[in-house]
């Protein structure tokens, strides 16, 4: 697991990023964290609860900076003074900003396609930029998320914003926790596109670029493939790609493409989520569509992958 990863649970575990933690909400990386400047030191605990015969206390503590201890008396002052170190009640503030812009040099995003607002969610979703696919002049939104599932009104109206381009990625700490994205956005999680190697964290450049050309991330190959954001398709066994240019044809075969794996979908299922006619004939051409799709039985489909 890389530390931004490890950053980003973190946060995923605070109740509020806004407000200071303690180190034993930063699953023993308080350290690592600093160094980045992704958190700061933000003051000291006055008091801490102890434990007394009738139930718990609370004792007044006295902190030596230049030590890096603290002390306190057990009970009201009268047994010995007990000195620990200053780290079990030092608090700390996130630098969200900081490790943000790790996130964004590690993408590569160009200078003048850096996001000029970012969060666009208070402490839930932030936009990175535009990153460029590769061999094009084309550029797709790079977002991180906290919590995907909170907010989902807002999650639609930020998601659907038309300032911003369709086909982005959303990184997150676990894709499968993710609610069902709008406008053909697709959820990552972040280690599946950043790498540790000998404590250096590098972007995963391959696995990216197949991604937006829209090559599956355990293809051995890029025989099958579907890019949502150009309508270009292809199976291995046709001899050319195919450009879908229409919406509803897009639609329809990126619903089949993300359910490849399934044994077959219902065409009646297709229509209630793409909003296409009621058979394949009136969406692609008759017959045309024998090409990529194939009838499992009656009202039954799936894309002609073997």
């Amino acid at each position: 697991m890389t530390i931004h990863c490890d950053f980003l649970r973190t946060l995923e575990r605070a109740s509020w990023i806004d407000k200071p933690v303690m180190s034993t909400q930063l699953m023993g990386l308080a350290n690592q964290f600093l160094q980045r400047r992704w958190i700061h030191e933000d003051g000291y605990l006055s008091a801490i609860p102890i434990a007394v015969l009738d139930g718990e206390d609370e004792a007044e503590v006295e902190v030596d900076v230049d030590a890096g201890t603290y002390s306190y008396h057990r009970t009201g002052g009268q047994t010995k003074r007990v000195t620990r170190a200053l780290g079990e009640i030092t608090l700390y503030s996130f630098n969200i900003d900081a490790w943000l812009d790790e996130i964004t040099t590690l993408f590569d995003i160009e200078p003048s396609k850096v996001a000029r607002r970012r969060e666009l969610i208070q402490g839930h979703l932030w936009h990175l930029g535009d990153m460029r696919i590769s061999g094009s002049s084309r550029f797709v939104p790079l977002y991180v998320s906290r919590r995907p599932k909170m907010c989902p009104s807002e999650w639609e109206k930020n998601l659907l914003d038309l300032e911003r381009s369709s086909h982005g990625i959303v990184l997150m700490v676990d894709s499968k926790t993710s609610t069902s994205l709008p406008n053909h956005h697709q959820s990552r999680e972040i280690d599946a596109l950043l790498t540790d190697v000998t404590n250096v964290v590098t972007l995963k450049s391959d696995v990216l670029d197949r991604m937006l050309r829209g090559v599956p991330s355990d293809a051995t190959d890029d025989s099958d493939r579907y890019n949502e954001l150009t309508g270009v398709f292809k199976l291995r066994h046709m001899a050319t790609e195919k450009t879908f240019t229409g919406e509803i044809q897009r639609s329809v075969i990126a619903l089949f493409w993300r359910e490849r794996h399934q044994p077959s979908l219902k065409w009646s299922d297709v229509c209630s989520k793409t909003g296409c006619s009621k058979d394949p004939d009136s969406v692609f051409g008759k017959g045309e569509w024998q090409a990529w799709l194939e009838r499992v039985s009656h009202g039954q489909y799936r894309l002609r992958l073997t």
